[in-house]
């Protein structure tokens, strides 16, 4: 993967990540998905994606220093969201939205400062987990 094509990847991860935000931030109150006890606001969502992005973040570290990353297989999904949303329920909107900008910025920093070698080892899909898609992923949720 080039500079050009990670430079791609981080500007179309950005982009969906401003849509995402607009969109909660256009919502500050009431659920924006899902329903019931487990209904997620727009607090619930940014600490979510903080959440993803630190996992992913520190297996990026991990990758880059010569380790093996944590596996998260997908049956184990939605109890960790669940567990997640429990844990972040004392955050504010501008608390969780805060987390998930810094937790962004260090995955934009990891991303650029990562070696040609990482690339040519097929890391990808690694990189791409927490990125444009599951932003999307989360505004389809809420504009459907």
């Amino acid at each position: 993967m080039g500079t050009v094509d990670i430079l791609a990847l981080l500007a179309n991860d950005r982009n969906e990540w401003e849509s995402l935000c607009k969109v909660l931030d256009a919502r500050p109150r009431g659920t924006v998905h899902g329903n019931g006890p487990n209904a997620w606001n727009s607090r619930d969502v940014y600490a979510h994606i903080a959440h993803w992005l630190q996992f992913s973040n520190d297996n990026l570290e991990k990758v880059r220093m010569g380790n093996k990353p944590i596996a998260v297989h997908e049956n184990q999904i939605e109890e960790i969201n669940r567990r997640w949303q429990q844990e972040d329920r004392y955050l504010t909107l501008p608390e969780a939205r805060a987390w998930a900008e810094r937790e962004i910025t260090k995955r934009v920093d990891l991303i650029r400062g990562m070696p040609a070698s990482f690339w040519e080892h097929g890391n990808l899909q690694m990189v791409s987990f927490d990125g444009a898609a599951h932003y999307r992923e989360h505004r389809n949720y809420i504009t459907g």
